[in-house]
């Protein structure tokens, strides 16, 4: 509340679709979709939400099915007009026969997304020609400056025990674009307060344009 009322921000809303009678109609203004497939990952990230979420487990083949389906519905109702991320758990540890049926339902878009903790990297991600990363560092706290690599964009999560650490993260790394993402869970010990807001602004202001918007 106190972000929306006092920032201009950027809200990821979450939708749950069947996607055998998908439940949202035309007509709806996206621009991005992220598609979490499975919850497996090889990391446990304290401020992780996939881990929360109960899953039921599904094929290889299923999966495959179940996108082919939320692809054909989106692409109807947002007329083909949108960007979309393939999330995990971590899509680095997929199986290679779900990586490739994947890529191959992604071949008809110009480019699509693969989120990753950047751990493993999987040759049959990084060779597919319109695939680009989404690297979310999970070790930013410690990392310092690192070197930018080709076709990837970058992402933190930040919570109320690790802000004294971000101003340091961002002033070494002002060469490359990184999204802020912040912790809106129900662990009091991660949530942002008033004041975590305005140290992530202040920073936004004096590293980047004043009219950068917080990402939640």
């Amino acid at each position: 509340e106190y972000a929306f009322k006092n920032y201009s921000c950027f809200l990821c809303k979450d939708y749950s679709v069947n996607y055998t009678k998908p439940n949202i109609s035309s007509p709806l203004k996206i621009q991005n979709v992220a598609i979490a497939l499975n919850k497996e990952c090889n990391l446990k990230c304290e401020y992780c939400s996939q881990q929360y979420r109960t899953w039921k487990h599904y094929s290889d083949d299923e999966i495959i099915d179940r996108l082919k389906k939320m692809l054909s519905h989106i692409d109807k109702i947002t007329e083909g007009n949108v960007s979309y991320t393939i999330m995990g758990g971590e899509p680095s540890i997929f199986s290679d026969y779900l990586i490739k049926n994947i890529i191959k339902c992604m071949s008809k878009y110009n480019k699509f997304c693969v989120t990753t903790n950047g751990i493993i990297k999987n040759p049959l991600w990084t060779n597919c020609s319109n695939m680009y990363y989404y690297y979310h560092i999970t070790d930013w706290i410690n990392k310092g400056h690192f070197e930018s690599e080709a076709n990837t964009r970058y992402n933190i999560v930040v919570t109320h025990k690790d802000i004294q650490h971000l101003h340091k993260f961002i002033a070494s790394n002002t060469d490359k674009y990184i999204e802020i993402g912040i912790y809106i869970g129900e662990n009091n010990s991660l949530k942002l307060t008033e004041e975590d807001f305005d140290v992530i602004r202040s920073i936004e202001k004096e590293f980047f344009s004043v009219n950068k918007s917080l990402l939640i």
